[in-house]
């Protein structure tokens, strides 16, 4: 399992990336989920993706009261896909604050765009 976290600060919101690579992880991946308090249904689903050894898929989770959004990966069958599928959940990420938080302003969003893919590049 790879796991990084952060926070854009001037926001107060926490990024989770989790890549679940195994069937092995979805203990772990299940342990941080519930400490984010993403929903016990979306857990079980996501247990079972896991488990059934899913590829090519993620899905953004989020906790809009206590401002953290999830992008959870599924093991990739190739870096392309795996680097389209991260910017893909990535965007989801920057909209949901963006709209939580009431920005409309371009160069607050580009800033925040921005933020998450400099965290993010390092594990591409």
């Amino acid at each position: 399992m790879k796991y990084l976290r952060f926070n854009i600060a001037l926001y107060d919101w926490d990024i989770y990336y989790i890549e679940a690579e195994r069937k092995k992880d979805a203990d772990a991946v299940i342990s941080k989920l519930h400490k984010i308090r993403t929903g016990k249904e979306t857990i079980k689903e996501i247990r079972k993706n896991i488990e059934n050894n899913d590829k090519d898929g993620a899905q953004h989770l989020y906790n809009l009261t206590s401002r953290k959004s999830v992008i959870l990966l599924y093991k990739s069958t190739n870096k392309k896909d795996r680097i389209n599928i991260i910017f893909h959940e990535k965007r989801h990420v920057e909209d949901r604050i963006c709209k939580h938080l009431g920005i409309d302003d371009v160069e607050s969003a580009a800033f925040i765009a921005g933020y998450i893919a400099e965290k993010l590049i390092p594990i591409l």
